[in-house]
């Protein structure tokens, strides 16, 4: 199936796109979208070659979440100095608490959750929300963003932008206090 439109979009124009991300992209659409295979064997000079050797790490701000998880107990974020980092990132959809971060989504009933917890810990001095997203569904996203505002009450709330935070994303940044 030939997506002439979409093709039109992606291939010879420029794209603020991460090498890695757009060689994925490639990799794994471009037959689709062209209806031919790919040659991508000219473009390994776009790629950094130390990147490629960095440790895999969840969160820009608080590193391994499975070590600070062993560390906290089983809080369901990482805490850093008493603040908890509630990461979100890639599609954000309104139902799936179970769905994890290699899935490339992040669920509001997952964040709401994490939100729930800091909330009520008084390990939690405040709460940090890492996002990186191009944004996702509607549903659902008033209703957390209501959450956030809500523990602005009794805990600062703060938003780190790790790359992206738009649409969806950007209406949850938007109810922290910074």
């Amino acid at each position: 199936m030939l997506h002439a439109r979409i093709a039109t979009r992606a291939f010879n124009t420029p794209l603020l796109v991460e090498p890695y991300k757009a060689m994925a992209f490639l990799s794994g659409l471009g037959p689709r979208l062209l209806g031919r295979p790919v040659d991508l064997s000219d473009h390994d000079d776009a790629l950094d070659s130390t990147a490629a050797h960095l440790p895999a790490k969840a969160s820009i701000l608080a590193g391994n979440l499975a070590d600070h998880l062993q560390q906290n107990g089983n809080a369901p974020y990482a805490v850093v100095d008493g603040i908890a980092v509630i990461e979100i990132s890639g599609v954000l959809i309104h139902r799936g608490g179970w769905i994890g971060q290699s899935s490339g989504q992040t669920s509001y009933e997952g964040i709401a959750a994490q939100i729930e917890a800091a909330a009520r810990d008084p390990s939690v001095r405040a709460v940090a929300l890492e996002i990186d997203s191009f944004g996702g569904e509607v549903a659902g996203v008033f209703d957390l963003s209501d959450k956030i505002r809500t523990l602005r009450r009794d805990k600062p709330v703060w938003a780190f932008v790790a790359e992206h935070a738009f649409s969806a994303g950007y209406a949850l940044a938007s109810q922290a206090d910074r």
